[in-house]
């Protein structure tokens, strides 16, 4: 399962993420509030796929560097380091400044496939 997350990871810092290959039919993606997300969200399948489609037109570069990962079975808990630049300028941060942010995302799997998907963003101040 950690192995799998990590590929994820990979996957979506490379831009070549099709949603259906990591995500049940049932999937539910939680983002809780924070900087970018004041209010927070909660996708099903096809939000996640669309939300997707928007971070890769906005997205220049992202990596995560995972800091942590512990699995249980079909529960894998990350921390990671998120860095992207953006194509375009966004409140304080002008186009091609990195943002870093600190994360914690908590993944339950199903059949193989993330079934439930919940993460806790840290935005980092601007410099």
């Amino acid at each position: 399962a950690g192995a799998f997350v990590r590929s994820y990871l990979d996957a979506i810092a490379a831009g070549t993420l099709v949603v259906e290959d990591w995500y049940t039919p049932d999937a539910l993606q939680i983002e809780w509030p924070n900087k970018i997300t004041p209010n927070g969200a909660e996708r099903n399948l096809g939000q996640i796929r669309e939300a997707e489609a928007r971070g890769r037109q906005i997205v220049e570069r992202q990596s995560y560097e995972v800091t942590s990962l512990i699995a249980d079975g079909d529960r894998v808990a990350v921390e990671a380091i998120f860095r992207a630049s953006f194509r375009m300028d966004l409140p304080d941060l002008p186009k091609g400044s990195v943002m870093e942010a600190r994360f914690a995302i908590f993944f339950e799997l199903a059949g193989g496939k993330i079934r439930r998907h919940r993460t806790y963003d840290c935005f980092m101040p601007s410099a």
